[in-house]
């Protein structure tokens, strides 16, 4: 995700880290419906407010369990969705779907300028599917 937030040279990375890592911890996460920042500390982030002990360790146990069940049906949602996506369903692929490359072995030269390799995009494209030679091949 950092990736996101430099420049070409990468050299403002340092200066908007605490920015990105504010944002990070403080937005919900999907699978949990909670932020880090809250499941860590059992307020949000724009809360200043004290609270009893007693209360705050039951808040934040409740909170826990809400998270945990909420992480289990997410990774169920996720396994459902996983399955369909199996390779045994590759050959239902139309020829206007578009992929993806990974970009691991790929030099592009408006990107041979930056320092630092972790900092590039993963992948490029998308690119439009045009043959598919059989369900386990990828295209040429």
């Amino acid at each position: 995700m950092s990736w996101a937030f430099v420049d070409n040279k990468q050299s403002n990375w340092d200066q908007l880290f605490p920015s990105l890592e504010f944002a990070y911890n403080g937005a919900v996460n999907a699978s949990t419906g909670y932020s880090l920042f809250f499941l860590n500390t059992g307020h949000s982030v724009c809360q200043a407010t004290v609270v009893a002990v007693d209360s705050f360790l039951t808040e934040q146990a409740t909170t826990l369990i809400l998270a945990q069940d909420a992480l289990q049906r997410a990774q169920d949602q996720q396994g459902e969705q996983a399955y369909k996506r199996r390779r045994d369903n590759i050959s239902s692929k139309s020829m206007t779907n578009q992929v993806l490359l990974s970009a691991a072995n790929i030099t592009i030269p408006a990107h041979s300028t930056r320092p630092a390799d972790k900092l590039r995009p993963q992948y490029i494209g998308p690119f439009i599917l045009l043959e598919q030679h059989s369900p386990v091949t990828p295209p040429r």
